[in-house]
């Protein structure tokens, strides 16, 4: 999945691109949602449209933003790769490719669009939008560890893509430890935060460069003045392709000198997440309204 478009349901012009988008995108790249749904709406705070924005198309990629012509630009990058499976295109260049599939969109929405705009808007959408259900199985975990879980989770709730935090311990050898037993560095576990993410507004990649900016990557069990294992860097690692993004990030890191000491992160695989006390979760936001 390549991105979510978000589209105004009531304007034509939409209407005869996402036709196009639906006839043409047999590899199901795109997720669609009109901006009137109520699921649009954080989507909206993100992209800081008004709810009430009309005549618009948005496409939102892996934390970028694009509305409008440039909106439809990239979405024809992205469908004219359909012409490079047939070797009969090979030689057609890149640029050349979207310019095609912005022509037939163009065409598409003058000759069908004012004529398929009535059964739009008096019968039921011909494709299917973008459920609770489909957003909830569309959202991605990682699990992060980089010293004391109570500062580390703040700095990632403030993310925006980020949907949910909750800190625990992982890592380890026994199961269900305590705080009391983890800080005593005889479990083996870390403190960790669990970060349940939209792909479609933030990447993995982009929150591990978060992760790497926010500590000190370089300090072997230590983070400040916090000392022990449970306080190690490390990266848990809930699929594949997380792996070797994980891997890659780590090897750009090192090769880019922003850290004169090599780095000790550990990736792993991720394992058994034990949620720690309810007093931990969102510890410096309750103190902040305590205060």
């Amino acid at each position: 999945m390549k991105g979510l478009i978000l589209f105004d349901g009531e304007c034509r012009l939409c209407q005869g691109i996402i036709e196009f988008v639906i006839d043409q995108d047999s590899e199901k790249n795109f997720l669609i949602l009109p901006l009137q749904d109520k699921l649009a709406e954080p989507y909206l705070t993100w992209t800081h449209l008004p709810p009430d924005f009309r005549d618009a198309l948005v496409l939102i990629q892996q934390g970028n933003c694009y509305t409008g012509a440039t909106a439809v630009t990239q979405i024809a990058k992205i469908l004219s790769n359909r012409f490079y499976k047939y070797k009969i295109f090979l030689w057609v260049p890149k640029f050349l490719g979207t310019f095609i599939y912005m022509l037939i969109a163009r065409i598409r929405y003058k000759v069908f669009g004012k004529r398929r705009c009535k059964s739009w808007q008096d019968s039921q959408l011909s494709f299917t939008i973008l459920t609770v259900e489909q957003r909830d199985k569309m959202l991605q975990k990682t699990t992060l560890a980089a010293g004391c879980f109570w500062g580390v989770e703040e700095k990632f709730q403030s993310i925006p893509g980020v949907i949910k935090t909750r800190v625990g311990y992982i890592g380890g050898q026994s199961k269900n430890p305590t705080y009391e037993e983890v800080c005593s560095g005889t479990t083996g576990h870390a403190e960790a935060v669990e970060i349940t993410y939209d792909p479609i507004l933030i990447s993995y990649a982009q929150l591990l460069e978060i992760f790497w900016n926010t500590h000190d990557p370089t300090t072997l069990n230590q983070q400040g003045p916090d000392h022990g294992s449970q306080y190690r860097s490390a990266i848990f690692t809930h699929n594949v392709e997380q792996h070797s993004e994980a891997i890659r990030s780590k090897e750009n890191i090192e090769h880019s000198g922003r850290f004169s000491n090599s780095i000790v992160t550990e990736i792993v695989q991720v394992g058994p997440f034990t949620e720690a006390e309810s007093y931990h979760q969102c510890y410096i936001k309750k103190q902040k309204i305590l205060t």
